[in-house]
């Protein structure tokens, strides 16, 4: 079933998005805002054949809401650029990620071409998750067999198999994140810093230790998540180097090239809130198109 609800093959889709909604709405309810503000915004994903999910997250006690049970994809205590951060939460939530990935993968949609966003705590989510491990592991199928545990199927890119059980991560197509953040306390900081700078592979190729491409975009008039906040994070995740470290199987030789940085976009929409405007959706949609899923 496709993003708009009529029926595809599952080979027809060349690609896939997974947006992630805010702080106590669900993915249907997302869905129908995004189709209100931008109604081309799913249409023109699917000209293009790019499924798009939009995955609900479990109702769990909210610390900013009394402890009450709120549909959140981790907990917070505070808003604020040092705020503390949830690990046990994140972790439960980049495991749901994993299998929503790997149920692509059996539809035929390698790892790489699939974008991971979302709006509000989604977009922080999708951040934190996408960048600080691979969410999906490479995989062959076994000699003569053509079967493998994720990704089922003969739908993943050959030249990124490199052998089931191996421990190597592959990476997404693209990360996005609609008026959110990134705290100052994050693991991922430390992940992704530690990386820099890296060897970029030999003969300059692209393997699994790639970071993918972000896009981060926020309303200027937004009295929730300050724009600022989105800027700081924006700012420091294009100084990281654009490869994971350790994994890129360059020697660092030859005058000791390191990798270019982290590929990010940065847009600030005028006189929005804290919402998915049109303008932000409209430039999402064509980064998705030109520069994570080309």
């Amino acid at each position: 079933m496709s993003a708009l609800g009529a029926p595809a093959a599952a080979s027809s889709w060349r690609g896939a998005v997974i947006f992630l909604h805010g702080s106590g709405d669900s993915g249907p309810g997302l869905k129908q805002w995004v189709g209100h503000v931008r109604p081309d915004f799913l249409s023109a994903l699917e000209r293009a054949r790019i499924k798009v999910v939009f995955p609900s997250a479990p109702a769990r006690p909210y610390s900013m809401m009394g402890g009450a049970a709120v549909a959140v994809w981790f907990d917070r205590w505070a808003l604020g650029p040092d705020a503390a951060e949830d690990p046990a939460g994140l972790a439960s939530t980049t495991a749901v990620l994993r299998a929503a990935v790997a149920a692509l993968q059996r539809e035929g949609v390698p790892p790489g071409r699939i974008v991971l966003g979302g709006f509000s705590m989604g977009g922080g989510t999708a951040l934190y998750c996408g960048l600080a491990a691979p969410l999906a592991e490479a995989e062959a199928p076994a000699p003569g067999s053509g079967e493998g545990e994720e990704g089922a199927g003969s739908g993943a890119d050959e030249g990124e198999s490199k052998g089931k059980g191996s421990g190597v991560g592959v990476e997404l197509g693209g990360v996005f994140s609609l008026s959110s953040w990134v705290t100052s306390a994050s693991a991922l900081w430390p992940a992704l810093e530690a990386a820099s700078p890296a060897p970029p592979p030999k003969g300059g190729g692209c393997d699994s230790g790639r970071l993918p491409p972000v896009f981060m975009a926020h309303g200027e008039k937004d009295g929730m998540i300050d724009p600022r906040w989105g800027a700081a994070t924006a700012a420091r995740l294009a100084a990281c180097s654009g490869h994971r470290g350790g994994s890129g199987g360059g020697d660092g030789g030859g005058g000791g090239a390191v990798s270019p940085r982290l590929d990010v976009s940065w847009e600030v929409e005028p006189g929005v809130g804290h919402e998915p405007g049109p303008g932000m959706l409209e430039a999402l949609e064509a980064w998705i198109l030109s520069r994570a899923l080309p």
